[in-house]
């Protein structure tokens, strides 16, 4: 019996369809990719200038370039894309602001309480200020004319300040001001030496008797510059002539460097 003749197979004319296909898809694979290495970069990168400006606060080092990652100069997102939400880092050992607020309205609470006897003859005075707490000792009860060294009646003053300060672990700048009469006599040439010099020596009382870390200490001194009233009135001088024991609100890890001072043991007792 003779076979059947299977009918001639037909010719398909699309099959280059299916190597277009594949060849389509590779290119938007391919485009697909760099878009998304493209747009990624931009987002960490951002985030990380961001961040780190908020962190830092680098407004000294802005430039006149647009910045990548800046709100003002940030190019408008792609269709269908989300804009990146841009938040600050937070470095360990730095409070936030809420705690920072809270820490130093407990400081001024227990400052003001401790010296309230010494407040009412205006020996001790404690203020807020932008910098920070500030405790302003009126010189003439502390020091004798013309000395840097300690009376030994209102030490107790300072040792409830000292004492007061020791749990807290703040930075603290002891700033030495005058009137604007000039030094007669002793041993320093002028307002400026014996201002600073009495700031060290309260300085070396906080280190020295209560051991307040050292490295959260500084002295400045100011001599006749800044004045809180005019130097008019033998009032006005005695006003002026303070020292400010200032707890400032900055962290320890950004506190600037400081100059260290030679006492020679003058705060002892």
């Amino acid at each position: 019996m003779a076979r059947k003749k299977k009918p001639p197979e037909h010719v398909n004319h699309e099959r280059w369809l299916v190597s277009y296909a594949d060849f389509i898809t590779l290119l938007f694979a391919f485009f697909t990719t760099l878009y998304a290495i493209s747009t990624v970069d931009a987002k960490k990168a951002g985030k990380l200038v961001m961040s780190l400006r908020a962190v830092f606060d680098l407004d000294p080092f802005v430039s006149d370039k647009p910045m990548l990652g800046a709100d003002s100069t940030e190019p408008p997102p792609l269709s269908g894309t989300v804009a990146p939400r841009l938040r600050p880092i937070r470095v360990s050992g730095i409070p936030s602001p809420n705690r920072q607020v809270k820490r130093m309205s407990r400081l001024i609470h227990r400052l003001t309480t401790a010296l309230e006897i010494y407040s009412k003859s205006d020996l001790v005075r404690v203020t807020k200020e932008p910098r920070g707490v500030v405790v302003t000792l009126d010189a003439g009860g502390f020091f004798s004319s013309g000395s840097e060294r300690l009376l030994p009646r209102p030490r107790a003053a300072l040792d409830l300040i000292a004492d007061t300060l020791k749990g807290v672990q703040l930075p603290v700048r002891v700033d030495g001001h005058t009137d604007s009469e000039p030094v007669r006599g002793g041993r320093f040439r002028s307002n400026w030496e014996l201002s600073t010099s009495r700031a060290v020596t309260i300085v070396s009382y906080l280190s020295q008797k209560y051991r307040y870390p050292p490295d959260l200490l500084s002295a400045a001194g100011y001599g006749d510059t800044r004045p809180v009233v005019p130097n008019d009135t033998a009032t006005n001088r005695a006003k002026n002539r303070r020292i400010e024991i200032v707890i400032l609100r900055e962290p320890a890890a950004v506190f600037p460097a400081k100059w260290v001072f030679d006492t020679q043991g003058e705060a002892d007792d």
